[in-house]
């Protein structure tokens, strides 16, 4: 019910921005305002969590900012609204003057995962991770869909979880869940609440916890070179209860946390 209710609102926001300028809704662009308030505030409950880890957040924009001059002033606000409220220590992490209308699906809302190198170089050298070379990563294609391999990604193992009837479960599956008519789904199985990323290729001591939306699954595995371990957490669809149990769950002693939301999904969705 969660997930249908967060899907509804999310819709609601792509038509108030596509079909409401100029119409007077300032109504709803303050509920957008307070929304997007309220989750980056969650931030600092989730970051609580971790009392001693670096964090550090991006906000990512929508396709709509290149293309709709009427509505950048909305993205000006919501960042603003990021830098006031989020976990006093957090580091920005700018993305926006790195991507451009093309480097976004035609049909679709989300970003292409050839064209996220520079995206992810950026995260890493923030976070100051060494990622893998441009050079080994290799365009695949799957349908209509290109995704990168890389001897690291190669090498890695990915593991879901999920509820079972004595608790959480990890099953093992694919970085990408190629079956027919997948979309953007194909990047770590779509919607996920929690997804471990694990790299036995390097051992630098270093793990992440990667707060965050449905962009991050075609992003996170460019950096997964730089941790030992990456943790993908869609605070959507965890319940209160296992959020909070997040820290023993994953026992990381000392992680990098990384907020990464789209701008959308910010203003639209209810994270918990």
């Amino acid at each position: 019910m969660k997930r249908i209710f967060s899907t509804v609102v999310f819709f609601c926001f792509l038509v108030l921005l596509l079909c409401g300028k100029g119409n007077g809704l300032s109504a709803e662009s303050s509920w957008r305002e307070s929304l997007a308030r309220d989750n980056v505030r969650l931030w600092c409950t989730e970051a609580a969590l971790f009392p001693d880890a670096p964090i550090y957040y991006a906000v990512i924009p929508d396709k709509e900012y290149y293309t709709d001059v009427e509505n950048k002033s909305f993205y000006s606000i919501l960042l603003d609204l990021a830098r006031d409220n989020a976990p006093e220590n957090a580091k920005e992490i700018p993305l926006f003057p790195l991507l451009s209308e093309s480097d976004y699906y035609p049909g679709d809302r989300h970003w292409r995962q050839e064209n996220l190198y520079p995206i992810a170089d950026r995260i890493a050298q923030t976070m100051g991770v060494k990622m893998e070379d441009a050079t080994a990563f290799r365009e695949n294609r799957w349908e209509n869909t290109v995704y990168l391999c890389s001897p690291v990604l190669d090498a890695c193992s990915v593991f879901f979880y999920e509820m079972g009837e004595n608790g959480i479960v990890a099953k093992k599956g694919d970085l990408y869940q190629k079956t027919p008519g997948v979309g953007y789904s194909l990047f770590l199985a779509g919607t996920q609440a929690l997804v471990r990323i694990e790299n036995p290729l390097c051992e630098n001591g270093r793990s992440l916890i990667l707060f965050r939306d449905s962009f991050a699954s075609s992003l996170a595995p460019l950096f997964v070179g730089g941790y030992e371990r990456i943790w993908l957490v869609d605070t959507r669809y965890l319940s209160h209860r296992l959020l909070t149990g997040i820290p023993e769950l994953i026992g990381e002693s000392d992680p990098d946390i990384l907020f990464l939301y789209s701008a959308a999904a910010l203003a639209a969705t209810v994270m918990r």
